[in-house]
């Protein structure tokens, strides 16, 4: 019966991750979600309004809108936030492809930045890193503001400047910082089912 109940629980989790959640202008991001791979045209970003969470973008295009040659704000939004992962998004035509402001432990993977004004602001942040990522941004590909121990890597271009006075900029890490991630949905059936059998 315990066998049963975890294949149940297996496909139950298979299921769930396959499923993706179309992204909506001024989207609030408070829960780990997987984007549907889509293009969306947003006059307004994404938010990220919850700690402890992992936004899939699935390689989605969300592009801003263009008003009388003004960019719309931030692609994404991450103010406040602590533990947050943003994984696989293309950011076009905005006027910060990722702002951060505020936040620790946010970690910016395998994203495009492609003709933002700029691609990634970091104001009052720390902790977190940027990388596996590619720019091609029209003013600068990365704005630190108030920032410290980060780590700032970009796949296609080398980050120079006052940026990398208080922060480790285009090295290869070995050891990366680590940020602690939120158990995944599998990951928590699996803990619920094992935790069942031991009691």
């Amino acid at each position: 019966m315990k066998g049963v109940m975890l294949v149940v629980a297996l496909l139950f989790a298979t299921t769930v991750y396959a499923q993706c959640e179309k992204a909506t202008a001024g989207m609030l991001i408070d829960k780990t979600v997987k984007l549907c791979s889509e293009n969306y045209v947003f006059n307004e970003g994404l938010a990220i309004g919850a700690d402890n969470i992992f936004v899939d973008c699935s390689g989605a295009v969300i592009q801003g809108t263009v008003n009388k040659g003004k960019f719309s704000s931030a692609g994404i939004l991450v103010d406040g936030r602590t533990n947050v992962t943003v994984l696989g998004c293309h950011l076009v035509n905005w006027e910060k492809g990722i702002e951060i402001k505020d936040s620790s432990a946010i970690s910016i993977q395998k994203n495009h930045l492609i003709r933002n004004n700029i691609g990634i602001w970091l104001q009052n942040t720390r902790n977190s890193i940027v990388d596996e990522s590619s720019d091609i941004s029209l003013a600068m590909p990365l704005r630190v503001i108030n920032s410290t121990n980060n780590w700032l890597r970009f796949e296609n271009k080398k980050i120079e400047g006052e940026e990398c006075l208080t922060n480790m900029c285009n090295t290869q890490h070995i050891q990366q910082p680590t940020i602690p991630t939120q158990p995944t949905i599998l990951d928590q059936i699996l803990y619920a089912i094992i935790n069942g059998w031991l009691t």
